[in-house]
């Protein structure tokens, strides 16, 4: 972990850039406290995501400075909203004030630091082992377009979703591109390696945005109090399934960004949507601030917008139960729009979804597995923590005993327990197709969504071992006749006390299961499936034979097409995906014709892609390379220019002179 320490100026500035420019947007309008610090992530995001769009449509560049400047102005026209709704809407205009921590201000803020510091430490420290080194990358299958699409918009300075599409001109349409967008104002911000920054994007969403967001939907449920806010920033670092879990699948970077925001979006919806609100949360504080946190997640990964529905809907059905008992225009109102969201949430479910055509994930394990995996929070075979689902059964009990209070907890958790076996171990067909459509009925995308479920009603459960420790303390103190003037000093201590013991019980074998398994992703070896040690090496020498304009070929699926990324060379096929021009399917599979086909070198000298690159070996889906253009490279016309064991360069001779690179001065 020492090649680390060297990189924390890139770390830091991550995190300023994540936080920073939500922080200022969210203080403008009238966040404070732990509102200002939980929403800063996801706007951030949402601008990103936006200044981006607009830029792309009013045709300037997309670049740190626009991204300050835009951020900035919407900054004083959120200020200019407020002051102005301030004087004609007092009650709604004005900002949170969350209700105090019991204990003092002081109190609260030691113990917020806490519950966000020992996740950062536990995810942080668990996320830089994996990794191995800050330049290491997944080895995986969509990485080779998430890279990519950094380095295009950094150097482009063009990073609209409406226009990103596969990164080439055939395939502009949209793709959600907001992580990517902010991934690239740090690259610019530093000028520092592709790889490099979106590992730390990668820590910063797993060790920060997670916990942060964890806290922030539990504080929506129990209140701004010491002992949940501990609990859920503890319980946060205790769950394989999410970060780590899905590091390791895909690689999903957007739907991990997503997912770790998930639970601020699930939030608002409770406060907005829910029972009536806690003292200092407003209704409609929370409306408007889901407008810039649904589009940082919208633009990021669309599908959480739907899971976010999904989990909040039985706090919204409570509401509604609440609402018909009386009778009165307010009642009635909230009523209609409780209902129209309940019905938006079905349909969302129904039509959100993507093109299933290539989502050819089946059932991964038997239903009893599955329900296993559900009771016991442990999915996909990883191993059980027992300190958490002993809380987790707790909470049900606490519900069972307060159904009327809690039942929503246990409804959210049993909802998503539900979508997990259902995806996990029921035969394909239209019924698994209706309930994980959304999610591409892709097991691991689903088994993220059961810690934002579950750890509220873990926290439930610890309330109730911190209630049953206190109680116990006091009568035991009282019986020996000390004086008690601050009962809620006592709870702290005894939930502090819990925590400590709780920490080591639950970082056991299922975090040490997720951990091995993304460092088996981001490790560089023979075998690796995208590229070895040796096509990394030639790929960051491909500079020093392909000139800055020219273009290479290669198979995307090999990692070949990671030369954009390791020496600023532009692929013929950023992608393993996407649509492609005639000349350059031309070139796919027939370049290695270039000395038999003129056609050929009419398109290599049309493209300036007179180079090809060669990697052996399966590709990232463990599949033999069927590019049919790339297998040839014995045919005449072609000549070796560099090799590093097995990898090879190749530049086409039979099309005339080669051009070269500039020698500088």
């Amino acid at each position: 972990m020492s090649d680390w320490f060297g990189v924390w100026p890139v770390i830091l500035l991550t995190i300023a850039t994540v936080f920073l420019p939500g922080a200022v947007l969210v203080s403008a309008a009238g966040a404070r406290g732990l509102d200002r610090l939980g929403l800063a992530a996801p706007t951030s995001f949402g601008l990103a995501g936006v200044v981006a769009v607009a830029a792309g449509l009013i045709g300037i560049p997309f670049t740190p400075v626009t991204f300050a400047i835009a951020t900035l102005v919407t900054a004083v026209v959120a200020l200019l909203v407020r002051l102005f709704l301030r004087r004609r809407l007092p009650e709604r205009a004005a900002p949170v004030r969350p209700r105090r921590a019991r204990g003092g201000v002081v109190t609260g803020v030691v113990v917020l630091v806490a519950a966000i510091a020992i996740p950062a430490v536990l995810i942080g420290r668990r996320v830089l082992r994996a990794f191995g080194g800050p330049e290491n990358i997944a080895q995986l299958f969509d990485n080779v377009f998430h890279l990519n699409a950094v380095k295009h918009i950094a150097e482009t300075q063009s990073g609209s979703s409406l226009t990103l599409g596969n990164l080439t001109e055939a395939s502009r349409g949209f793709y959600p591109a907001a992580m990517h967008d902010l991934t690239a104002v740090v690259v610019q911000l530093g000028d520092f390696a592709v790889p490099t920054a979106a590992n730390a994007m990668a820590l910063v969403i797993a060790a920060a945005v997670w916990p942060i967001s964890m806290i922030f939907l539990v504080t929506r449920v129990f209140g701004v109090r010491p002992a949940p806010i501990l609990l859920a920033g503890v319980l946060s670092s205790t769950f394989g399934a999410f970060p780590l879990l899905l590091m390791s699948w895909g690689l999903v970077a957007p739907l991990i960004t997503a997912t770790a925001m998930l639970p601020v979006a699930v939030a608002l919806l409770i406060q907005a949507f829910g029972r009536d609100s806690r003292r200092g949360q407003s209704r409609w504080t929370a409306v408007l601030a889901l407008v810039p946190v649904s589009a940082g997640m919208a633009l990021t990964h669309p599908s959480t917008i739907v899971a976010a529905s999904v989990i909040a809907s039985p706090f919204v059905i409570a509401r509604i139960v609440a609402d018909v008992r009386v009778h009165d225009d307010a009642r009635r109102l909230r009523l209609l729009v409780s209902g129209a969201y309940l019905l938006g949430t079905v349909a969302a479910f129904v039509v959100a979804r993507p093109d299933l055509g290539a989502a050819e994930w089946s059932a991964v394990e038997s239903t009893t597995a599955s329900v296993g995996a559900v009771v016991t929070s442990a999915p996909l075979g990883l191993a059980p923590t027992w300190a958490v689902t002993v809380l987790v059964a707790l909470g049900a009990v606490v519900v069972v005993r307060s159904p009327r209070r809690w039942w929503p907890l246990l409804a959210g958790y049993l909802g998503v327990g539900l979508l997990y076996i259902v995806v996990a171990s029921f035969a394909d067909g239209p019924l698994r197709d209706a309930f994980s459509g959304v999610w591409y009925r892709d097991t691991p995308r689903i088994a993220a969504l059961m810690p934002v479920a579950t750890i509220p009603l873990a926290v439930l459960g610890g309330l109730a071992v911190v209630h049953g420790a206190t109680t116990l303390t006091t009568r035991l103190a009282r019986r020996r006749g000390l004086p008690l003037r601050r009962p809620a000093r006592i709870a702290l201590a005894v939930g502090t006390v819990l925590a400590v013991v709780f920490v080591p019980l639950s970082q056991g074998n299922q975090l040490r299961e997720a951990e091995s398994l993304v460092r088996y992703v981001y490790t560089y070896s023979d075998d690796a499936r995208l590229i070895s040690p040796e096509e990394r090496e030639l790929l960051e020498e491909v500079d020093a034979y392909v000139p800055a304009d020219g273009v290479v070929v290669g198979d995307p699926g090999l990692g070949a097409s990671l030369v954009y990324v390791y020496s600023d060379r532009t692929p013929l096929a950023p992608h393993i995906f996407g649509l492609r021009s005639p000349e350059e399917d031309l070139l796919l599979t027939r370049w290695d014709r270039v000395g038999r086909d003129p056609a050929v070198c009419e398109a290599i000298e049309e493209l300036n892609a007179y180079w090809a690159l060669s990697f052996p070996g399966l590709d990232a889906l463990g599949r033999r390379a069927d590019l049919p253009g790339l297998t040839d490279f014995d045919a005449p016309g072609i000549r070796e220019v560099a090799r590093v064991g097995d990898a090879v360069l190749y530049e086409a001779t039979a099309c005339g002179p080669v051009p070269q690179p500039d020698a500088g001065p």
